[in-house]
């Protein structure tokens, strides 16, 4: 995970958000492994950890969330900006517009499948500070989403198929397959 992650890269541009900010509320939700991994690969110490997140939550527009169900949080938010390969298609069941850091094209080519591929092609992607400021600036803010329709679309077609009739289809499927087995 800690591969993967940009957190290194951006811990320090995470702090300045809420002052750059002040009007937008942010949920900084690390992976469960962050600080852990941080941790015993020598890279911060316990100390260094809880400066930060003492100082994140400082913030009166930030709220920490470390672990438990994280549905919640995605429904009450406007947008995602995160480096979680898992959420690039579940946040997509909201029609909310998503920002994916990533590290540089390698990453995409080499972590993502051909599926993954297809996701991240409707969502705003972020290499640096500025691209995450642009997100925040002309989607989150001005609501300028020109993404929007063709991430729904694709949500719709790719992802939400079964939605909410999934255990229905589930249920279809077994039937039909049942039927078939006593038909033979």
């Amino acid at each position: 995970a800690l591969q993967l992650s940009n957190f290194l890269r951006f811990s320090d541009f995470y702090l300045k958000l809420p002052t750059i900010y002040p009007n937008v509320d942010f949920i900084f939700r690390p992976h469960p492994l962050l600080f852990i991994n941080l941790e015993n690969n020598k890279i911060w110490s316990k100390e260094q950890i809880k400066n930060y997140i003492h100082t994140l939550t400082s913030y009166t527009n930030v709220s920490y969330e470390n672990g438990g169900d994280y549905f919640e949080s995605f429904i009450r938010s406007d947008a995602l900006i995160h480096d979680c390969g898992s959420f690039i298609a579940e946040y997509l069941y909201l029609d909310k517009p998503e920002c994916f850091i990533f590290q540089n094209q390698q990453q995409i080519d080499h972590e993502f499948t051909n599926d993954g591929k297809k996701v991240l092609e409707h969502l705003y992607m972020a290499q640096t500070e500025k691209d995450i400021i642009n997100f925040i600036d002309n989607i989150v803010i001005k609501n300028m989403d020109f993404l929007k329709e063709k991430r729904i679309q694709f949500a719709k077609e790719n992802i939400k198929f079964n939605h909410p009739y999934a255990t229905q289809c589930i249920m279809d499927f077994i039937k039909m397959e049942l039927k078939n087995e006593q038909d033979r």
